[in-house]
């Protein structure tokens, strides 16, 4: 059963729901409106707001949204003939606290070098970072000039006396580093606060001939001093990994905050809040093999767990590591990853690979095999196996799910490329493939694609966003995309919500969400770790209206 909570009521359901797990659980998933175009914008009209009167909303961008229910998201909105394109931010359990906290024109602050004139061009779509504040990337410029790209948060706001804005910059493309170089370009970002403050990690290049990519990052207790940003990982730079002779090596590459397929909403290998301290994950190159690992920004810590010519011991054998895909990082500090090994007769091309799963650097050695290539699926003919995989989507207690291929290499042409991807959890439970019945749709309407996985803390199992196969048992462009999810205890998938669904009174055309945002690839966005887990999407409806929704996710009973 899908529920549909008026937009009237949106305050008082965030209200009660941040109140879990001392209320009861939801049963069902709910749809709760948040905004709709031609809304008025919140402070319209009100003196010091920013918000000309008469205000309404035009559009959205894709929201941020944390645990404590905080929100942030480009939002467009028109008065009288002027068009605005502005950041937004507040508590959704207190809609006054909504707000404008940028506009495209409002002049741009920088901590170092000269700010006059320069405004906001274009806003890339913000994030929260702990706290109730944000942080953006923008094109900044003066007017008919080029513009650069720069990182501008209010996480400081009020250390910098000499800035009249809650937002300054962290780094811009023009700045100078602390290797002496220029900043040329800024690929991505994210953020996180912690119990010492606020941690930035930024990717990008600079003017260094001999390794421009770089990384850097930023963990201020009360704020950013006069170093700002320090440079890490950089092609050179010395890094443990057990492989050589005294242990250390020199990195060549490296690789992190990518956005994974499968799962980009995810936040695979960006920050998290690892026992009050924020860590990322990274994988790293060097002349004798590639490793990955985890770095604990607040001790400046960063050690490979696992590297190709380390032993480790897999299926209760020394096998070796020959690669990895991008590992993800879980708020419990595990590490989750596919990977390819070899180093024993018995190990061949037919199973060779697999998703581990083990307790980051601290780990001893002997991570966990979830599932191999070769394996069987619980649920399908023994003839089919699992081919290859996706990057894992871990979530809590050692829980998670991934993406696999299977194929049949006995009975050949059953398994094809209609039918070919499944969606299994740790346990090793099908919980969905590709062709197969869609639940809570017609007979004979089955999955034609499965993208977009997340799995929530505190939810019973993944929800994903899926499409149906086309002009088969009444499935069309107006009803053939989905969100499903693991809606019990036991794996039960339902369908949450799909085009055609009543919100608010509104009839749902299509709608957007789990995507990865440019600039902000590796940032968990659409979606809500505490119970109950929200997914939230930019909704169309058949009235040629749009809107932000929530959707709450159901949730197992509070103990």
């Amino acid at each position: 059963m899908h529920l549909s909570i008026p937009r009237t009521c949106a305050i008082l359901a965030f209200a009660i729901l941040s109140l879990l797990p001392s209320v009861p659980a939801l049963a069902d998933p709910a749809t709760i409106p948040i905004f709709f175009t031609g809304d008025p914008v919140p402070g319209a009209g009100v003196t010091g707001s920013g918000v000309p009167s008469g205000a309404v909303w035009t559009g959205f961008g894709s929201p941020c949204v944390d645990e404590a229910y905080n929100i942030t998201f480009i939002g467009k909105y028109k008065s009288g003939t002027a068009h605005v394109t502005a950041i937004f931010s507040g508590s959704l359990t207190n809609f006054s606290s909504l707000g404008q906290r940028a506009r495209v024109g409002d002049p741009a602050y920088f901590v170092y070098g000269s700010h006059s004139s320069v405004v906001y061009r274009s806003f890339s779509d913000p994030f929260l970072v702990g706290k109730g504040k944000i942080a953006f990337l923008a094109k900044v410029g003066v007017p008919g000039q080029p513009a650069v790209t720069g990182v501008f948060t209010n996480a400081f706001e009020g250390y910098y006396g000499n800035i009249p804005s809650p937002f300054s910059s962290l780094i811009r493309v023009g700045d100078g580093d602390t290797l002496n170089t220029v900043v040329k370009s800024i690929t991505s970002v994210i953020g996180l606060s912690d119990q010492n403050g606020f941690t930035f990690v930024v990717a990008g290049t600079d003017s260094d001939p001999v390794a421009p990519k770089k990384v850097w990052y930023l963990n201020a207790p009360s704020g950013p001093g006069s170093n700002f940003l320090y440079s890490v990982f950089n092609s050179g730079d010395p890094i443990y990994t057990g492989a050589v002779s005294g242990g250390n090596e020199a990195i060549k590459s490296t690789t992190l905050l990518k956005s994974h397929a499968g799962s980009p909403a995810q936040g695979h290998d960006g920050l998290v809040d690892i026992n009050n301290n924020t860590d990322f994950s990274f994988k790293v190159t060097t002349a004798s093999g590639t490793g990955i690992g985890n770095f604990e920004a607040c001790l400046d810590f960063f050690q490979v767990a696992h590297f190709t010519k380390r032993p480790e011991t897999i299926l209760g054998e020394s096998l070796y590591f020959t690669s990895f895909g991008q590992p993800t990082l879980t708020s419990e500090g595990y590490l989750a990853w596919v990977g390819t090994f070899k180093g024993a007769a018995d190990i061949t091309s037919a199973n060779n690979t697999g998703i581990f799963l083990d307790a980051g650097f601290t780990d001893s050695g002997s991570p966990t095999l979830i599932a191999q290539k070769g394996n069987t699926v619980s649920g399908l003919p023994s003839t089919i196996t699992l081919s290859s995989f996706k990057d894992p989507i871990p979530a809590d207690n050692g829980r998670g799910a991934f993406l696999a291929t299977i194929v049949d290499k006995v009975n050949l042409g059953t398994v094809t490329s209609a039918n070919n991807l499944c969606l299994l959890d740790f346990s090793g439970n099908l919980l969905a493939r590709k062709g197969a019945q869609a639940p809570d749709a017609p007979v004979g309407a089955n999955f034609a694609s499965i993208s977009s996985v997340v799995f929530p803390t505190g939810a019973y199992g993944p929800a994903f966003v899926a499409s149906l196969v086309k002009n088969v048992a009444g499935i069309d462009a107006t009803n053939a995309t989905g969100i499903w999810g693991v809606t019990d205890a036991f794996g039960t998938v339902d369908c949450l919500m799909r085009q055609g669904d009543n919100v608010s009174g509104k009839i749902l055309k299509s709608f957007v969400t789990l995507k990865a945002s440019a600039g902000t690839p590796a940032q968990p966005r659409e979606y809500t770790n505490k119970p109950p887990p929200f997914i939230f999407f930019n909704a169309s409806f058949t009235d040629h209206t749009s809107g932000l929704v929530a959707l709450a996710l159901p949730t197992p009973t509070p103990n």
